[in-house]
């Protein structure tokens, strides 16, 4: 079973699309919103605390937790990562385990196109 709480923070939205693994919890501070977009591919046991806002096409793995940060499109996700109140640059890609608790971790983890340096 996956548990939405609309009890604190609104909206909460999810596109289109979504793949949803159990035991997830998507909830909100007060006054808060989580906004993800569509394609999403959730593991089990993720919990995505708001405020929160995440792109299209992103994969989490089992038991990640993202809270307060901002997630951009086609992000991969390691199981057991922890994110936390940082912004992620589309293409991201975090190893399983991860803690990315700061904006430096998370620019380490940036996907560089060769193409546009």
């Amino acid at each position: 079973m996956t548990s939405i709480r609309g009890d604190e923070g609104l909206p909460i939205t999810i596109g289109r699309g979504a793949k949803i693994g159990n035991q997830c919890t998507f909830h909100a501070l007060k006054g808060q919103s989580i906004g993800i977009g569509d394609q999403l591919s959730a593991g089990d046991r993720v919990v995505f605390h708001g405020a929160l806002t995440i792109g299209a096409n992103v994969t989490v793995g089992d038991n990640a937790v993202l809270f307060k940060s901002t997630i951009g499109s086609n992000c991969s996700i390691g199981n057991k990562v922890l994110v936390i109140g940082v912004t992620l640059p589309e293409n991201s890609r975090i190893p399983d385990g991860a803690l990315v608790l700061t904006q430096v971790e998370a620019d380490k983890y940036s996907y560089q196109d060769p193409q546009s340096a």
